[in-house]
């Protein structure tokens, strides 16, 4: 019963904390009341009336401090609540699909937790679709979707209020270009809105990079700042040490409230880890700008792994898992074999085995800075004659390695793969398929650094590895999944990225669950040694 939904006319911040109901979490159920820099945001934005006094709004904080559900919040005000904008079209816009859902999935379980607003579900005054929401208000219907800058077009929209989440992956010139269309489309109206939120980025070449370096300026009172436009920026000086309690207090706003000392003491200690980690810290949860990527392992915990007295004729006969990175030309071709612990070795231990063409090899050692041809002389790398690698010698020494140890399977990156795959399809061998990509990758990286720092993988310091070893950078997503950057990596990582493969190469046998590729193919079962990555591995 009773009217459906608010009627009277209010701000923002007393909609929001009369009408909405907080969905999940520890509070879900309670009001949505706003925390304290959220009001300031609140207050930046509104003043003290009920439609917007900037046109354009830069918000950058940490991850974990609720500006998804922030964003939903105004765009609900701006859906039902806020009482002058006629026919109001409200988009929110991210770099991808699934980050553009993100708002609409967290307002979409708002409404479903908030009584008024269910209330105006049931009357069919409000309703849900995929990726938008309608609502009949007395000055026409208002309308809400999502947008992506990969997938959806910008043509004829007019929207009042623009949310564009986490800018700073919005990218390149098609970026650019679809941020200024949607600002350019807010021309038409009586009092439009851009809110831009964001955590740090490390690309100097987007436009979430030039609004900071605006900001800058403003700060530095080299430029006024422009009528309509404000911001808040909640980031850790640079002066204070990175680890420390006060450095994460200064740029998380919502720290002892949604964020917790415990989770902050985990961040610490995991970014200690490696310099990789260290600078996702510093970028996520310190929200300071990182440029230069580092590498991924630290040396000196490398060299820590090295055995003087390693002896591949010692693991003749041994379980052992291969991996290949295959090139036909520039690149080095890497096998890798792992060598999980045995009943009497503890250690994880490390085969790599390269081949190159051995055509132009002068002007490849003055580009890579390395001598190839005192490392072939070594006999850690395999010159083919000619351009390009002919396959049949990866092949023939893979035969080889399979007389001497008990090989289970080899993984393969499926580019360029066939011509071994298919020269080894009548072996006997599994072969599986694992494509670089984040979900096959993340697992055996962090594996890969774990072995390491823990001390417990061995090689026998082949300097071939550990150059590749050194050069070894990876790509890290907002989820903390890993997977090595070839791009980033300026010199060769062929061999890191077997080594990781191999390490990925493993799936639980007891119950002969198999291992299935992305591409349906290359189907085999054996066994694991790294059991609490099999689900990764399996799916």
């Amino acid at each position: 019963g009773g009217s459906p939904g608010p009627v009277r006319v209010v701000g923002p911040q007393e909609f929001i904390e009369t009408n909405l109901v907080v969905p999940r979490g520890p509070l879900a159920g309670k009001p949505f009341l706003l925390l304290p820099w959220q009001q300031e945001v609140v207050q930046d934005i509104y003043g003290e009336g009920t439609t917007p006094v900037v046109r354009e709004y830069y918000l950058s904080l940490p991850k974990k401090n609720a500006k998804t559900s922030f964003s939903s919040v105004i765009l609900l005000y701006h859906l039902i609540g806020e009482p002058d904008e006629v026919c109001a079209e409200i988009y929110s816009a991210a770099s991808s699909a699934k980050q553009a859902l993100l708002i609409w999935k967290t307002a979409k379980q708002i409404v479903k937790a908030s009584p008024k607003l269910r209330q105006l579900l049931e009357s069919k005054k409000l309703e849900i679709h995929r990726d938008r929401m309608v609502y009949q208000a007395k000055n026409g219907e208002r309308t809400y979707n999502a947008l992506s800058s990969v997938a959806d077009s910008t043509e004829g929209i007019d929207p009042s209020i623009v949310l564009i989440d986490e800018l700073h992956a919005i990218r390149g010139g098609s970026g650019r270009e679809f941020i200024d269309t949607l600002i350019t489309a807010t021309a038409g109206r009586k009092n439009p809105l851009v809110i831009y939120t964001t955590t740090a980025g490390s690309d100097l070449t987007t436009y979430c990079a030039d609004i900071e370096k605006r900001i800058e300026k403003i700060e530095q009172n080299i430029i006024e700042r422009p009528p309509g436009f404000n911001y808040r920026i909640h980031r850790a000086p640079k002066d204070l040490p990175w680890d420390s309690e006060e450095a994460f207090e200064a740029a998380n706003p919502s720290y002892k409230v949604l964020v917790s000392k415990a989770f902050h003491r985990e961040q610490v200690a995991k970014a200690k880890q490696s310099p990789t980690f260290r600078r996702a810290y510093c970028r996520y949860h310190l929200n300071q700008w990182v440029e230069h990527a580092e590498s991924f392992i630290d040396m000196e915990n490398w060299k820590a792994c090295q055995d003087d007295s390693f002896d591949p004729a010692q693991l003749e006969g041994r379980l052992c898992f291969g991996a290949l990175d295959l090139s036909r030309t520039t690149d080095l071709t890497a096998y890798v074999l792992l060598f999980p612990p045995s009943d009497d070795d503890p250690f994880h231990r490390v085969l790599a085995h390269a081949f190159l063409p051995n055509s132009d090899l002068r002007n490849r050692e003055l580009r890579d800075g390395v001598p190839y041809y005192s490392w072939g002389e070594e006999g850690y790398i395999e010159f083919i004659d000619g351009k390009v690698i002919d396959f049949q010698h990866v092949v023939d020494h893979i035969r080889e390695s399979r007389s001497l140890y008990d090989l289970q399977a080899i993984a393969y990156d499926p580019w360029d793969a066939k011509e071994v795959v298919r020269a080894l399809d009548g072996d006997g061998l599994t072969l599986l398929d694992f494509p670089q990509w984040y979900k096959f990758m993340s697992p055996p990286t962090k594996k890969l650094l774990e072995l390491i720092i823990s001390q417990k993988l061995r090689h026998d310091g082949n300097p071939l590895v550990t150059w590749n070893i050194s050069n070894l950078k990876v790509d890290m997503d907002a989820n903390d999944n890993l997977k090595p950057n070839k791009r980033k990596s300026k010199e060769k990582i062929d061999i890191a990225v077997a080594l990781i493969m191999a390490i990925g190469c493993a799936t639980d046998s007891s119950d002969n669950k198999p291992f299935v590729s992305a591409y349906g193919t290359g189907v085999g079962t054996f066994k694991s040694m790294y059991s609490e990555y099999e689900e990764t591995a399996a799916s």
